[in-house]
């Protein structure tokens, strides 16, 4: 009969404990294996093996596929795990699996590549499962590649950010813009943010990499006022990792002081997951820096867990609308009635509403009628390097398409 090595770690688990701190990531360490314990066979071997690191061993296997009925058996009890210690979690894990005698019938191999199958699932969406295929170990090379390359690029300056137009849904004209991440590595490669966010965040080196785009984002701003360009607020992606770090507002505010940038011409944005999990020190940080005066915006809003009735205790000052949703504008659905039900909140709380993926003349119309005040997309621009938009903001450039 076939056996598995079922290897899983407990996605962002580094960030449970940042945020949340390590009594928490104990706890919810020793509540995985309590649960484990109770879902498993009698049959089945269950191990810590290092860190956030699970290893089972699945034996009397009716056939390979069975494995990954235990491997989904798993996932489900782990995502169960909401609440530790009173701190609501969301909590998934990437699984990898290789099977005996089909992968292997060396120990030492099966458990290697159901870590290259794991690593396969990490690049994957969360809770993603995946078998051994030979094919994955030159993807889990080029993974590596970038992992220890990342640090050394960061303080050389290889990341650097593109900008995307915010533009008013009424007049057109450029209101702001998004600063987005890229990687320009040793090779002279561009690196796409879905390939090395997950890297950064799994290696801690999101931290680094978040401040030094904010920093990068706040000299740009130094140098348009210095060329004496009408200057608009760029918007940047931080992580909950990032701002669970209790001194993270107070270098952000000495950053903007000492480079002489108003506060108003930085924008922070974070997801509506991670801003909802509701950490403590986070939400202390939103705080400090919206009373400095910089904007506070949730990213990817409509696509989380969050209640509504939330947003009018929380340190915002926008809500950008997701473009999953903005995508069915104009389409047969409830994406229109929920847009309108979000702006007219977000107007008796004294929120702006900006819409992202913005693709045609139609969406635009539809979302300034429908109240939605500023609008991003590829029907206005897509990212583009520093000297254009300090082009654009020389001209003052319209996007009004008559």
């Amino acid at each position: 009969m076939p056996c598995a090595v079922i290897l899983f770690d407990i996605d962002c688990f580094k960030e449970i404990n940042d945020v949340f701190g390590h009594k928490t990531g104990d706890s919810a360490l020793i509540e995985v294996a309590r649960r484990l314990r109770e879902q498993l066979r009698e049959t089945d071997a269950i191990a810590r093996i290092g860190g956030d690191e699970f290893a089972i061993l699945a034996t009397n296997l009716n056939s390979s596929s069975a494995a990954i009925e235990i491997a989904e058996k798993v996932a489900r009890t782990i995502k169960s795990i909401v609440e530790i210690d009173e701190m609501r979690l969301d909590m998934s894990i990437s699984v990898g699996i290789s099977v005996f005698p089909e992968d292997d019938s060396s120990a030492q191999v099966l458990v290697s590549h159901a870590d290259v199958a794991m690593y396969k699932s990490k690049g994957s969406e969360k809770g993603s499962v995946n078998f051994f295929d030979s094919r994955m170990d030159e993807i889990v090379k080029a993974r590596h590649v970038l992992k220890r390359a990342m640090p050394e690029d960061i303080v050389a300056g290889r990341f650097y950010l593109l900008f995307q137009p915010i533009v008013d849904a009424t007049t057109r004209r450029m209101a702001g813009a998004e600063g987005l991440a890229r990687w320009l590595d040793l090779g002279n490669r561009v690196v796409s943010p879905r390939d090395f966010i997950p890297i950064a965040e799994e290696s801690g080196s999101i931290v680094n990499l978040g401040n030094r785009l904010l920093e990068d984002a706040c000299r740009h701003l130094r140098g348009w006022s210095d060329l004496e360009k009408t200057i608009v607020p760029i918007s940047i992606n931080i992580s909950p990792v990032q701002c669970g770090d209790p001194s993270f507002a107070a270098r952000l505010i000495d950053t903007i002081d000492k480079l002489e940038v108003a506060p108003n011409l930085i924008n922070v944005e974070m997801t509506e997951v991670a801003i909802f999990k509701r950490a403590h020190v986070i939400h202390k940080n939103l705080e400090m820096i919206k009373t400095h005066g910089i904007g506070v915006h949730v990213d990817d809003f409509g696509t989380g867990y969050s209640s509504l009735s939330f947003l009018r205790d929380l340190p915002l000052t926008a809500l950008k609308i997701d473009s999953s949703i903005v995508s069915e504008v104009g389409k047969v659905g409830a994406s229109e009635f929920l847009i309108e039900a979000v702006v007219d909140l977000a107007k008796k709380v004294g929120f702006d509403t900006i819409a992202e993926g913005v693709e045609t003349e139609e969406q635009a119309v539809l979302l300034r009628d429908m109240g939605v005040n500023f609008l991003q997309g590829y029907y206005f621009s897509e990212p583009v390097p520093e000297n254009q938009i300090v082009s654009w903001l020389a001209k003052s450039v319209s996007y009004l398409v008559a």
